[in-house]
C-alpha cells in the first residue's frame, strides 16, 4: 500500500541571498545548472545525522539559523512520525537500512560488530566490524597498520540506492560516501561505489580502502592535499579550545553544570565543563577529535571538496553522495542528550548544513539536487540522570551477565566454556564444544534463555529458533524479528527494559563508566528520528503520516524512476513527486 502525504503549507518560503567563492574544479555548464530545472536531479544527497533524536529539532529550533535545519523544513517536506522498525538501533544497521530499504533481516548488517558463526564454528572467537575485510586493506595509512586489517561492503546482502543508480545508468553515475566512521561511508554506497572516505584517529587523516577504483594503491591528490593541512590537529591544539557558540543564557534546551556528573571526560584528567581543551597525543594524534563539534565542521569542508573533485552533479546523469555526520553521535555518547555539548554541537551543525546547502545552490542549483536528511538512530537519557529526574532507568552489567552465564553452563577455570560472548542484545554459544560434549544446542539455548529472563533490565528473551517462527505480539517482538539474520545474530536474544542501558566496564577507563549515553533499543527515544526531503520538485509541507526507515530508499528510487533496491521492504511515499 502506498503511503500518502497530507501536506499543509504551514511554513513561509525563506528569502535568502547566497554568495560563495568557488575554488578548484569549477562545474561544467555552471550557468545552466543554476537556472535550469531538469526532469531528474543531477545529484542525490543522503544526509545522515548520527544519533539525532526527533525531539532535537524541537528542542534546539529557537537557536537554529535560517539556512540549515529551518531551511530544509521550511522549503521541503518533513515527517514527524518516522521510526526504525527493528533492533538493535545502531549505526551500521541504521545506515544499511536507510540506503537498502530493508531491515537487518534482509541486508544482514545486524550490529556494528558481531560474532560470525562461520568463524565461531572454526573455533575463532573474533568479533568483527560490519565492514571488516582483511582482503581490502586501508589506503592512506602505514602498511604496518593495515596488516590483517581492512574494510569493504562484503557483508552487505542487499543493493543500495547508489547501486541501483549505477545499474540504471550503465555505470555512468558517480557514487561517493563520506563520513568520519568507516561503516557510515561504506555501507550507503553499496558494492558498486566509486569512493568511500573516512577518518583515521591515529593520523588525523581521511583515508579509504583499496576496494574502491580510485584508491587501489594511493589516495587521490586532493585528499592528500587536505590531509597535509592537518586540520584536525589545528582544531585540537587551538589554545582557546572548544567553547560554546552562544552566551550561556541561550542554552535553555540543555542542563547546567549541576548535571555534569552524568557526563564523560576527555581522558582521566579532563573536565565535563566548557570550554574543553584537548591535548594532541603524539602517538594517537586525534583520538578525541570525533567527539567534538569540530568533527562535523571538518567533514563539511571535506564533503564540498569531494563534490568538486568527483565532479558530482556536473551533467544530466544523476550522481549520488552520502554524507554522514558522526560527531553528533560521539559527543552524545560522551556527554549525554541533556548536555550543553550536545546542544552546541547541533547549533554548529546547523551552520555547517547552511553552508553546505549554499554550496549546492551555487554549484548545482537547488532544483537540480534531491536531498534527504534523517538519522541512523536516536539515543537514551543517561540512566542515572533519568532516575534523578523521576524517570525510569537502570544499567545492564554485561560483564556480570557474561560471568553468570559461563558459570551456569559449566565454565572450567575460564576455559572451554559453552558460553562464548554477550554482544549487544545477543548471546553466542559454543556449538563446537557442545557437539564434542554431546550437548543438544537447542536445549542449551532454552536453558540460557530461561536463566537470562531473571536479570534486572531484561524485558523479553528468545532463542534463535523461536525468533524464526515467532508470531509477534508487540513492537518489541516484531522489531527483534526484523533485526535477526541467521549466522550473524546470536543463539539467544533479549530486549532491554525501558530506560536500561549496557554498562561495559574497562578498569582503565573509570572516568567513562556509566557516563554519557548509548542506544540500541526498540523504544521511541532510540527509534524516532527526523526525516526531511528537499530540492528537486519536492513540495512544501509537513506530514504526521507514519513512515518507517525502509520507506526512504523505496521513495528515492521511485522519485528517480529506477528499479527498487534488491531486498526492499519499504513503501514509496506518495505526494513527493515533481511538480
Amino acid at each position: 500500500m502506498i503511503r500518502k502525504v497530507h501536506l499543509t503549507r504551514s511554513v513561509k518560503l525563506l528569502l535568502l541571498s547566497f554568495s560563495l567563492f568557488l575554488t578548484a574544479c569549477p562545474p561544467k555548464e555552471a550557468a545552466q545548472s543554476k537556472s535550469a530545472t531538469t526532469k531528474q536531479p543531477r545529484l542525490v544527497v543522503g544526509i545522515v545525522v548520527d544519533q539525532m533524536r526527533y525531539d532535537y529539532l524541537q528542542r534546539f529550533w529557537p537557536n537554529f539559523g535560517e539556512g540549515g535545519f529551518k531551511r530544509l523544513v521550511g522549503e521541503g517536506t518533513s515527517f514527524s512520525n518516522c521510526n526504525y522498525n527493528y533492533v538493535p538501533t545502531e549505526t551500521a544497521p541504521g545506515h544499511a537500512s536507510i540506503f537498502t530499504g530493508t531491515t537487518p533481516s534482509g541486508h544482514g548488517i545486524v550490529m556494528n560488530t558481531w560474532m560470525d558463526r562461520a568463524t565461531l564454528d572454526q573455533g575463532i572467537v573474533f568479533p568483527h566490524s560490519s565492514v571488516y575485510d582483511s582482503l581490502h586493506p586501508y589506503v592512506g595509512i602505514s602498511p604496518l597498520r593495515t596488516k590483517s586489517r581492512g574494510v569493504s561492503p562484503k557483508f552487505l546482502n542487499a543493493t543500495t540506492i547508489a547501486d541501483q543508480l549505477k545499474a540504471a545508468t550503465n555505470g555512468k553515475a558517480i557514487t561517493v560516501g563520506v563520513s568520519l566512521k568507516d561503516r557510515s561511508a561504506i555501507l550507503p554506497v553499496g558494492k558498486t561505489g566509486d569512493a568511500a572516505y573516512f577518518f583515521d584517529g591515529v593520523t588525523g587523516n581521511m583515508i579509504s580502502s583499496n576496494y574502491y577504483p580510485g584508491t587501489k594503491t594511493t589516495l587521490p591528490f586532493w585528499v592528500d592535499s587536505i590531509n597535509a593541512l592537518k586540520i584536525p590537529i589545528g582544531f585540537q591544539s587551538n589554545p582557546v579550545g572548544w567553547v560554546p557558540l552562544l552566551a550561556p543564557e541561550k542554552y535553555t534546551a540543555s542542563d547546567g553544570p549541576e548535571d555534569a556528573q552524568y557526563e564523560g571526560l576527555y581522558g582521566p584528567g579532563g573536565t565535563a565543563h566548557f570550554p574543553h581543551h584537548l591535548a594532541v597525543d603524539p602517538l594517537i594524534c586525534c583520538a578525541e577529535f570525533m567527539s567534538t563539534a569540530w568533527g562535523n565542521e571538518f567533514l563539511n569542508l571535506f564533503a564540498k571538496e569531494a563534490v568538486k573533485h568527483h565532479n558530482l552533479g556536473n551533467d544530466d546523469v544523476t550522481d549520488f553522495l552520502s554524507l554522514s555526520f558522526s560527531s553528533t553521535d560521539m559527543v552524545a555518547h560522551q556527554f549525554g542528550p541533556q548536555s550543553r555539548e550536545v546542544e552546541d554541537t547541533y547549533l554548529r551543525l546547523d551552520r555547517d548544513l547552511a553552508d553546505f546547502l549554499r554550496f549546492l545552490d551555487a554549484r548545482i542549483g537547488k532544483e537540480n539536487v534531491l536531498v534527504f536528511l534523517t538519522a541512523d538512530h536516536g539515543g537514551a537519557a543517561n540512566p542515572d540522570y533519568a532516575v534523578a529526574h523521576g524517570e525510569r532507568g537502570g544499567w545492564l552489567d554485561d560483564k556480570d551477565m557474561h560471568k553468570q552465564i559461563r558459570k551456569l553452563v559449566g565454565d572450567v577455570a575460564g576455559q572451554d566454556s559453552l558460553m562464548t560472548r554477550v554482544q549487544g542484545h545477543n548471546i553466542y554459544l559454543n556449538h563446537l564444544l557442545a557437539d564434542r560434549r554431546n550437548v543438544n544446542i537447542d536445549s542449551l539455548t532454552k536453558v540460557v534463555a530461561a536463566f537470562v529472563k531473571g536479570f534486572p533490565g531484561i524485558e523479553g528473551v528468545f532463542t534463535a529458533s523461536e525468533i524464526q517462527r515467532l508470531q509477534p505480539r508487540n513492537f518489541g517482538e516484531l522489531y527483534l524479528m526484523n533485526g535477526y539474520f541467521p549466522g550473524r545474530s546470536g543463539d539467544v536474544l533479549f530486549l532491554e527494559s525501558y530506560g536500561y542501558m549496557h554498562a561495559p566496564y574497562d578498569p582503565n577507563e573509570t572516568w567513562r563508566h556509566k557516563k554519557g549515553t548509548s542506544h540500541g533499543t526498540h523504544y521511541e527515544y532510540d527509534t524516532h528520528v527526523p526525516l526531511v526531503f528537499w530540492g528537486n520538485g519536492i513540495p512544501f509541507g509537513t506530514s504526521e503520516t507514519p513512515v518507517v526507515i525502509p520507506d526512504i530508499a523505496a521513495t528515492v528510487c521511485a522519485l528517480l524512476t529506477i528499479a527498487p533496491t534488491s531486498k526492499c521492504t519499504g513503501k514509496a511515499i506518495e505526494g513527493l513527486g515533481r511538480k
